[in-house]
């Protein structure tokens, strides 16, 4: 649940980030494919953070409405 939530999570904040940058109307400085996949790979290393992040949402959630969880 916690890496669904995660990947969901950036990838909502990815298109919002393309949209925004779509609507500007100019070119796009898209990144060397390389450059891409290295990027692509760092993210391996914080794979962990999906767990972290899924319970800090999950105590914001809890201190202002808990009755998601009734």
């Amino acid at each position: 649940m916690a890496e669904a939530f995660d990947d969901l999570y950036y990838l909502e904040r990815a298109c919002q980030t393309l949209v925004l940058a779509y609507s500007t109307g100019q070119r796009l400085n898209v990144m060397p494919p390389e450059l891409a996949e290295r990027t692509a790979r760092s993210w391996d290393d914080y794979k962990e953070a999906a767990f972290s992040h899924f319970a800090e949402m999950k105590r914001l959630l809890d201190a202002k409405d808990p009755s998601y969880a009734d």
